[in-house]
């Protein structure tokens, strides 16, 4: 079994400088800047001869033009109990059309994806679990953190390739590994 799934590299540059935002936090596990990535499907747990299926179906889904892409802003996720520190991408046609063609393929091959709203981003840190009472000050830790270190100017970027990640089985989280470029 393998844990797959297709995302976008990031280009060095941009991961250094998303490196550097990742000070001033506690009880955070931040992400090694090598794993940014923004996910484009999710595909799960799959055995060998999927995966090859899933790689062949995935070579047929070409990016036809470049795909612009922009960094807008940090943000979270977990509004109540905050669970990721994530650098939001603005809204992308590109990358939704892209992702609609995969899912679209991949259900063909029997899978199940996920169904909820699409909303690209690269995580830069997962939080980590704190007590109840200490849910108001990590609220305006988190706030003041957002306020000192958000964009001035979005992150521009383009990609003309996507990538078949895996990661690892059953339980996610890094190292992530390219297994194929389209």
């Amino acid at each position: 079994m393998v844990r797959l799934f297709t995302a976008t590299a990031i280009k060095s540059e941009i991961r250094e400088f998303l490196s550097l935002k990742q000070v001033g936090l506690k009880n955070i596990r931040w992400i090694k800047s090598s794993d940014f990535h923004i996910t484009i499907c999710f595909i799960g747990d799959v055995d060998l001869s999927l995966a090859n299926e899933i790689d062949l179906v995935l070579k047929e889904i070409k990016i036809n033009k470049t795909i612009d892409i922009e960094i807008d802003r940090l943000d979270i996720f977990g509004k109540k109990v905050p669970h990721s520190l994530v650098a939001m991408i603005k809204e992308n046609q590109a990358l939704d059309n892209l992702r609609k063609m995969q899912i679209y393929r991949l259900e063909q091959l029997g899978l199940k994806m996920e169904k909820r709203k699409y909303l690209p981003h690269i995580t830069i840190g997962r939080f980590i679990k704190s007590n109840i009472k200490g849910q108001k000050y990590r609220a305006n830790e988190i706030a003041n953190y957002l306020a000192q270190n958000n964009f001035t100017k979005p992150i521009k970027f383009s990609t003309k390739e996507y990538c078949l990640f895996s990661a690892k089985q059953s339980i996610g989280g890094g190292p992530y590994k390219i297994e194929q470029i389209y």
